[in-house]
């Protein structure tokens, strides 16, 4: 509701100004006074105050009527009151976790003093973080739960060319910053997606063997020298099950998309960068081919590419090198 314009008259010894003044006023009764005089403002006194419109009278002021018009004081809703003070406090909150998190990281505070276990990989890294097939990756983390943090970096369907040129800056820069401790052991588990057919339904995936180990050797350069104290695992791609596969892929273009053999020359591939770079390394391909076919195919998952609960267990039960490491 609009809330009418208020008069006050000014009652006041104002010299030489003749003009009417204009200022704001609060509804209430605004006292002024003089440092000489400290008389009480009352109705048609000539002492200097301010009053209500009520309560004024005509002062002359050198023969001329001061007048002084002001608006009244709109209250501020106690609802809009609520808001602002959320406001503030919530901008508050915000600028003191920004001016910790920036004091953190100038100072290198890690989260904590416990042993890292990093595991970079493809897809065959991200499913073993499955407990419905059991899972290695989340066998390890039941083994070392009250000890240990097992930080799991596996990305579907990439190959050494992806993950260098997008996400191994990123997971560099985290470990360098302390985001988590700097690991005791990191895997590196690449090859099953490079080893793609160049002709086949996944071509988009395959990486010359040759640029294979030279990525391959890039990226555990980098985390050597991100975390110089940590072991560095190189883990080969398993067996594949041709048979599946071709079935797997003939109802795409007919082509298949990945052999065994070709996992094995990659595989070997593997296994020629460690010895160069004097990493170790987990062959799992030899591991496994190194069984009769129906046996080995038989810890391979509906897709014949990835690792069935009892291929999960035969990797968790591997030469992971943890037990000397954490």
């Amino acid at each position: 509701m609009h809330r009418p314009r208020r008069s006050l008259r000014l009652c006041s010894y104002f010299q030489g100004r003749s003009s009417p003044i204009n200022i704001h006023a609060s509804p209430y009764q605004i006292r002024i006074n003089r440092k000489d005089d400290s008389t009480s403002c009352t109705s048609g006194s000539a002492s200097p105050c301010l009053t209500t419109p009520s309560q004024a009278t005509v002062v002359p002021v050198h023969g001329k009527q001061l007048t002084i018009k002001t608006t009244a004081k709109k209250e501020v809703p106690f609802r809009v009151k609520c808001m602002l003070l959320v406001s503030i406090a919530t901008v508050a909150a915000v600028a003191a976790c920004l001016i910790v998190a920036l004091t953190w990281k100038s100072v290198g505070v890690k989260r904590n003093g416990r042993p890292v276990v990093l595991l970079l990989g493809d897809s065959h890294t991200q499913k073993g973080t499955d407990p419905a097939k059991r899972g290695w990756v989340s066998l390890l983390q039941d083994q070392y739960v009250m000890t240990s943090d097992v930080v799991t970096r596996g990305l579907p369907g990439y190959n050494t060319k992806w993950f260098y040129k997008f996400i191994a800056q990123t997971i560099e820069q985290e470990v360098r910053e302390g985001i988590y401790s700097t690991p005791a052991l990191i895997t590196v588990w690449f090859g099953s997606n490079d080893a793609a057919l160049a002709n086949g339904t996944a071509s988009r995936t395959h990486v010359p063997i040759e640029d294979f180990k030279k990525n391959l050797k890039k990226i555990v350069k980098k985390f050597q020298s991100a975390a110089p104290e940590a072991e560095i695992l190189v883990i080969t791609p398993p067996h594949v099950n041709d048979a599946v596969r071709a079935g797997f892929s003939s109802w795409k273009s007919g082509t298949i998309d990945r052999t065994n053999d070709m996992a094995t020359e990659y595989a070997r591939a593997c296994v020629e960068v460690t010895e160069e770079i004097n990493v170790q390394v987990l062959d799992l391909n030899a591991f496994f081919n190194a069984m009769p076919e129906t046996t080995r195919n038989g810890l391979l998952d509906a897709d014949g590419l990835h690792l069935n609960t009892m291929g999960n267990i035969l990797v968790y039960g591997s030469r992971l090198p943890t037990s000397s490491l954490l």
